[in-house]
């Protein structure tokens, strides 16, 4: 299982599709061939952030 997260400043991409972009790298280091997305959130601004983009992954790696 992979979280990912996007940054949290105002010149960050936000989205859900940046948060799963972010996660390719953990996902190749581990092995993986593909990646399942389980779930997505965007959050909108809030008076600690200017909005995030999160996601559960699952990385897949097939076998012979």
């Amino acid at each position: 299982m992979i979280s990912s997260r996007t940054g949290t400043t105002l010149g960050h991409d936000k989205s859900a599709s940046a948060a799963i972009n972010n996660a390719h790298a953990d996902a190749c280091a581990c092995g993986a061939d593909a990646i399942v997305v389980e779930s997505v959130e965007e959050q909108g601004i809030t008076a600690f952030t200017w909005g995030q983009g999160k996601a559960q992954l699952k990385a897949v790696r097939y076998l012979d």
